[in-house]
């Protein structure tokens, strides 16, 4: 299991980077993930639970454009609420 810190960090990175492309192309007027940090006190966490490839392919399936974005950083880039 990755530690977590390095998740978290992972996920700022793309995120980071999706913000910057948006501010390249005028669509947003600030970059809000240069506030993100990594929580000092990252530890880890309890047992995962993993989901089949069916379940991801019916969760994904039924969701729109959006919904499914954000979703596939949860299952695929790590994001986690909080």
């Amino acid at each position: 299991m990755p530690h977590p810190n390095s998740v978290v960090n992972h996920l700022r990175f793309h995120v980071r980077d999706i913000f910057n492309l948006a501010l390249g192309e005028r669509g947003v007027e600030y970059n809000p993930a240069l506030a993100l940090h990594t929580p000092a006190k990252c530890k880890l966490g309890k047992e995962l639970r993993v989901l089949t490839a069916a379940d991801i392919r019916s969760t994904l399936g039924v969701l729109p454009g959006r919904e499914r974005l954000i979703v596939s950083f949860g299952m695929f880039e790590g994001m986690r609420p909080g």
